[in-house]
């Protein structure tokens, strides 16, 4: 498995985590919402990677012992593992990708 994979994998675990917690009735919408914060957390990071903000300082904020450490810690690692682009489209073009990428694994893990 690719290191992306297992970050990916670890992300997936929270949603479960997250889903649980929620409760059994109505959690689709919770989980919805769940996954649409997720997304919006990976375009800030993703972000902050393509303009060129350090990775340690990223890490320092993941590390800082809130509740969205580790999740934010995971996005980090794998924003950190993309390439960081030059124009302002192919930045722009990173940062959806990223979101949507994270945002879809969270959904199919609702199924």
């Amino acid at each position: 498995m690719s290191k992306l994979g297992a970050q990916m994998q670890l992300i997936f675990g929270y949603v479960i985590a997250f889903s649980i917690l929620a409760g059994g009735a109505g959690i689709a919408r919770a989980d919805d919402v769940f996954c649409q914060q997720l997304g919006e957390l990976a375009k800030r990071v993703m972000h902050n990677r393509q303009v060129g903000v350090d990775m340690s300082d990223m890490m320092k904020i993941a590390n800082d012992g809130k509740a969205t450490g580790p999740v934010l810690r995971d996005l980090v690692l794998m924003a950190y593992d993309s390439p960081q682009y030059s124009t302002d489209e192919m930045q722009a073009a990173a940062v959806q990708e990223f979101a949507n990428k994270v945002e879809l694994n969270c959904y199919k893990v609702q199924k």
